[in-house]
């Protein structure tokens, strides 16, 4: 982590102690280089389940997992209801997405330079790309 992202974090802990993850990503796009937004990204996420945070947002914001390596599936939670522009632009070994009935919106270039993406699942036949 690097000393901007740790300053962020420091300075808005209480966002994330409250579990306020779209008013975090709100400061985060004023205030942090979207390389920096997937280095917090990285710090919040919990390996195991994939995007902790998620779950307590209603949007995945811009460049979420922009440029990460080793994510190969993303099982978007129920709460999600927009997905944002390259919000995951060059998740290289990206293969398998998710998207539950919630997601209404589907953002410009969301899944951008995903060249191994060979399955995605839209369970809302109203969503709109």
């Amino acid at each position: 982590m690097n000393k901007r992202v740790q300053s962020f974090i420091e300075k808005y802990i209480y966002l994330i102690e409250d579990s306020k993850f779209n008013e975090l990503y709100v400061e985060a796009e004023k205030y942090l280089p979207k390389e920096d937004i997937h280095i917090l990204t990285e710090c919040l996420i919990d390996p195991e389940v994939g995007c902790k945070v998620l779950s307590n947002m209603k949007y995945v914001p811009k460049y979420y997992l922009a440029t990460n390596s080793t994510v190969t599936k993303i099982e978007l939670p129920d709460s999600i209801e927009i997905v944002r522009a390259r919000a995951f632009d060059k998740c290289i070994n990206l293969e398998e997405v998710i998207l539950p009935e919630s997601v209404a919106v589907v953002d410009a270039y969301a899944f951008a330079n995903c060249y191994r993406l060979k399955k995605l699942v839209v369970k809302n036949p109203d969503t709109s790309f």
